[in-house]
């Protein structure tokens, strides 16, 4: 599989995570949305929810301006928050939770899908090492992006959101102990690396800003990610890179930061809604949080 083609074919039987769709979850994928045009800025930028986190709501390229904007962006300071991964695979029990779970059971400020996974409901599509544990120890040629944190040397960035044309894996493996690896959406030239499609489908990404802030992306409109990628390169956030992490009912971003619970799942609906945290939300079985930073990475320049 080569760079932005279905997440579907790469692996068996899925779309994204789709053995598990149920009818009503397969009307998420409608025809895509037309191209991206000219549009002057509209988006009225950020609110903190605490220090070093902020959440946005934006319209994309091809949103008439008296609708509810569909994209929620969290970002986080990674002088504050520092990445964690959670997988069942590592547990007693070795059961799949919602990311609302997953957040409160280990007191995570953000949650959201570490990537599509495999029918087991335990491994993840891609390269998944946490410290000493290995979810899946197997790389995926054509997965070209991969989260890294937790550095074994304190002068090493806290994370990086690596492109493999650019930085080997074992590069990677030699500085990190944690390594997930995802579709790339953008390279690290800032180019759209998506084939176009007419499938279209919510999705959760992970992206990082020229300032080196964290970007947890969540789309509820479904579109093509080829025409979403050309949609968010247009938005005063300044996305550099992105990896997609989930599509479709199963993706979601949650968040209990300051006074706030936010969370936002996938669905047919055009606009991204904030819950009360009664909806029904898919269990997943691993997770990208941010947890809050006891001590701070003082020698990084934001």
């Amino acid at each position: 599989m080569t760079d932005g083609e279905d997440p579907g074919s790469s692996r068996p039987s899925t779309m994204p995570s789709a053995t598990r769709w149920t009818s009503l979850a397969l009307a998420v994928i409608v025809l895509a949305s037309a191209g991206c045009g000219e549009r002057a800025p509209r988006d009225p930028g950020w609110e903190i929810l605490e220090p070093g986190l902020a959440v946005g709501r934006f319209h994309l390229c091809d949103e008439p301006p008296e609708a509810p904007p569909s994209l929620v962006v969290l970002r986080a300071d990674p002088d504050r928050f520092a990445f964690r991964v959670l997988a069942a695979s590592a547990t007693a029990e070795r059961v799949p939770r919602s990311a609302r779970e997953w957040a409160r059971l280990h007191d995570l400020a953000v949650a959201t899908n570490a990537g599509m996974f495999h029918p087991d409901y335990l491994r993840h599509v891609g390269l998944m090492i946490v410290g000493d544990h290995v979810n899946n120890g197997v790389a995926v040629t054509s997965y070209r992006s991969v989260l890294a944190f937790r550095p074994r040397d304190a002068a090493e960035p806290p994370f990086e959101l690596a492109d493999l044309d650019e930085t080997p894996l074992d590069d990677l493996r030699a500085r990190y102990d944690v390594l997930v690896q995802n579709l790339r959406m953008i390279d690290a030239t800032g180019a759209n690396v998506w084939e176009p499609s007419e499938r279209a489908w919510s999705a959760a990404v992970l992206g990082v800003d020229g300032r080196g802030r964290i970007l947890m992306l969540f789309n509820r409109d479904p579109r093509s990610i080829h025409d979403l990628i050309d949609c968010l390169l247009e938005l005063p956030i300044d996305v550099r890179r992105a990896q997609y992490l989930e599509g479709g009912p199963e993706a979601v971003l949650y968040s209990a930061a300051g006074d706030r619970t936010l969370e936002f799942v996938g669905s047919g609906s055009a606009t991204a809604d904030e819950s009360s945290g009664l909806g029904f939300s898919f269990p997943i079985p691993n997770v990208i949080g941010l947890e809050r930073r006891s001590v701070s990475y003082t020698h990084l320049t934001l």
